[in-house]
């Protein structure tokens, strides 16, 4: 019930994830109908709000990867059962959109991957040997092993990560504009610090804009990461309530960003389209 447009929420049925061994009958009809049941409600309760809800998961990569271990092949049955438990998870929001009568109020399901080098470099994994064969809405990218370098090195290798995400995307008919977006990225401050932590979150922003995700989630507004006894600085706001750089840098962008859909909107008499905000988006950021 929060004054937000936007709602990413990483969404699990209460009976548990056991897909990695094969996704059985039972498995799949507990699946489809907590994913079915969450989004007719969510459809049904915000009708007319002029909300968007985004259900999908954490990293992938990691439920195929045992261990968390990037080096190790996913096992056969544990990729096939993720196609499975994938496409059960997009029927139910499909079915639920065709089944409740709504108006204003969108939802979407998605998979985040977050080991596309691997794919990319030939290895088995979640955006080659899964995502292929999914009818996914949108899929999100944690990014972190994109990350790599700073300033045009940095925008290019995240850049080339996008475009490859895409390429193995199926087509789907009604949902406008790019469909893969970063859902996390960060730079904790204990390894750059605080002004190198916006120099690179800008770097990231500006792939994003000019790429055309609809989305790029920074992680995070707090830091939840301790290391003995220190935190990391994965924030926007320190453990002592100081806002940073990376904070300053958004601020100054959507202050801009406000002010030139103002102006677009008094000169054109509407929004300005996604592909319009994009090209000046970008330039907002310098």
């Amino acid at each position: 019930d929060m004054p937000f447009s936007y709602y990413l929420i990483w969404t699990y049925p209460f009976t548990g994830m056991h897909w990695q061994d094969g996704l059985t009958e039972q498995e799949a009809q507990d699946e489809y109908r907590g994913v079915y049941d969450f989004s007719c409600y969510l459809l049904k309760t915000y009708s007319g709000s002029g909300k968007a809800f985004y259900l999908g998961h954490w990293e992938g990569d990691w439920y195929l990867h045992p261990g968390y271990d990037p080096r190790k092949e996913p096992a056969p049955e544990a990729l096939q059962g993720m196609i499975d438990w994938l496409n059960v998870r997009q029927r139910a929001v499909d079915d639920a959109r065709r089944d409740t009568p709504h108006s204003q109020v969108s939802i979407y399901h998605y998979t985040e991957v977050n080991l596309v080098q691997k794919a990319m470099s030939g290895g088995v994994a979640l955006t080659n040997a899964v995502l292929p064969h999914t009818n996914i809405d949108y899929v999100s990218y944690s990014s972190y092993d994109s990350l790599g370098g700073e300033g045009q090195a940095l925008v290019d290798r995240l850049r080339t990560a996008l475009s490859y995400i895409e390429s193995k995307l199926p087509a789907k008919e009604g949902i406008p504009g790019k469909r893969v977006f970063i859902g996390e990225y960060g730079f904790p401050s204990e390894n750059v610090g605080p002004e190198k932590q916006a120099g690179r979150s800008r770097d990231v922003m500006r792939a994003a804009l000019e790429w055309g995700c609809p989305f790029c989630l920074y992680w995070e507004m707090y830091c939840n990461e301790v290391k003995d006894g220190l935190h990391r600085g994965f924030w926007l706001i320190d453990d002592h309530g100081e806002k940073q750089p990376a904070y300053d840098l958004h601020q100054r962008y959507y202050t801009r960003a406000r002010q030139y859909v103002r102006a677009f909107r008094t000169q054109s008499g509407r929004v300005p389209t996604a592909e319009e905000f994009s090209a000046e988006a970008a330039r907002l950021l310098e």
